[in-house]
């Protein structure tokens, strides 16, 4: 069914645009339909949302080249953009082209808080990884994800009890990749797990 938007003309009878007219008004249910209630149902969900599908910007490089066409002034937009091979969602606050990535889907390994290393995505690009290990004099750390980079930062914390020395708990120099670290330590009896917490993009 095709959309006619240039019925009825100034010279047309009712007859003559009847049946354009019947056929445009089934497919605006049917377009607002996609993502809404449609008209034609007469809920108290009529018309609002179901979902909001956002087709991927142009495929220029970069995709919309600085900022989504047709934005103005004091408005804001959010849009979808491929990053590396997955859809991510972006804002931008006006039109300076300046950008914000919202999201960071993974399709290989989705962002968890379950079990005893994980990470998440931080708005903005940052991602915040976490662990926990047994230590030894030297431990091979792997993180959940690899960052893209060398992490900017990563913080060791160890657990002592009653029975527990405190151990210096540090990342062997020159170790420290986007795919992990070493630990260096020492070792004690009653070692407890180290923690740690890496934030990188």
């Amino acid at each position: 069914m095709v959309f006619k938007s240039n019925i009825p003309q100034p010279t047309d009878d009712l007859s003559d645009s009847q049946q354009d007219l019947l056929a445009n008004n089934q497919q605006l249910d049917t377009s607002m339909g996609k993502n809404h209630y449609p008209f034609t149902d007469l809920t108290a969900a009529n018309g609002k949302h179901k979902f909001v599908q956002m087709p991927i910007g142009s495929t220029a490089v970069p995709p919309f080249a600085t900022i989504p066409p047709g934005i103005l002034a004091n408005e804001g937009a959010l849009y979808v953009q491929t990053s590396g091979t997955d859809s991510q969602l972006y804002y931008t606050p006006d039109v300076t082209g300046n950008e914000y990535q919202m999201t960071r889907c993974i399709t290989a390994s989705f962002g968890s808080f379950a079990g005893a290393q994980g990470w998440t995505f931080l708005p903005g690009g940052l991602l915040l990884q976490y662990g926990s290990f047994n230590p030894n004099t030297a431990v091979a750390v792997t993180f959940p994800i690899p960052f893209t980079g060398v992490p900017f930062s990563v913080v060791l914390t160890q657990s002592i009890d009653n029975n527990s020395t405190f151990r210096q708990a540090a990342v062997s120099t020159g170790t420290l990749t986007n795919t992990g670290f070493t630990y260096q330590g020492a070792v004690s009896a009653h070692v407890n797990p180290v923690y740690y917490m890496a934030i990188g993009v």
